[in-house]
């Protein structure tokens, strides 16, 4: 937490048992409060609460799993979003059919979906304008992803390929990059801590 304040000015305030992540006076991703809990953003939150999900194989017939995917819907993460939508089809597949569980996550959507519309519907708008249907001219998910990522971050990214840190990363230093780009993963942690944190995904994976 102190390392987003240093590189980037931003700020976390808390409500009750839940966090968001302001830029000065202003919600981060929009003008709606997105909880992030003590993560770098609201979209590294709901990755991962869908990994956990995931790990349960979406048993939204669980309390303490309806707990995280409402939690998760108030990240206001598209990624978030399609995970959940993948996993709601699985379980529709498996099945056969809407279950108890999936009706279960379809009521808090609803919910969820009137409550933000009437406290916050012109900031509800104004983030899904912003964050969905702005005008991006790209023609695929890679440009997508590119454009979210500065030239600051693409000039500090190439001077760390030729540095002698790649193996182990820079971890958190002071110099400012913007981690929501998959670069920024890499940075920190280098190719070995990529590389275990993907083994212990597998390994997750293949248990379940």
């Amino acid at each position: 937490m102190e390392d987003r304040g240093l590189n980037s000015g931003d700020n976390y305030r808390i409500y009750g048992l839940a966090l968001s992540l302001y830029r000065g006076s202003a919600p981060i991703g929009g003008g709606l409060e997105r909880i992030c809990s003590v993560f770098g953003e609201p979209g590294h939150y709901a990755i991962y609460i869908s990994f956990i999900l995931a790990i349960d194989k979406f048993r939204f017939n669980r309390v303490g799993n309806l707990i995280l995917f409402t939690i998760g819907c108030l990240t206001f993460s598209t990624a978030y979003y399609g995970l959940m939508t993948m996993g709601i089809m699985y379980r529709i597949v498996l099945e056969k059919g809407v279950g108890k569980g999936v009706k279960n996550v379809l009521l808090i959507i609803i919910g969820l979906l009137f409550l933000v519309i009437i406290f916050g519907g012109n900031n509800f708008f104004y983030t899904a304008s912003n964050r969905i249907f702005e005008d991006r001219e790209v023609d695929n998910i890679v440009d997508l992803v590119e454009n979210r990522a500065s030239n600051e971050t693409k000039e500090i990214y190439s001077d760390f390929l030729n540095s002698g840190k790649l193996l182990i990363g820079n971890g958190y230093d002071e110099r400012p990059l913007q981690i929501t780009n998959w670069r920024g993963f890499i940075y920190q942690f280098g190719v070995i801590g990529v590389l275990i944190t993907l083994f212990l995904i597998l390994s997750i994976i293949k248990k379940s």
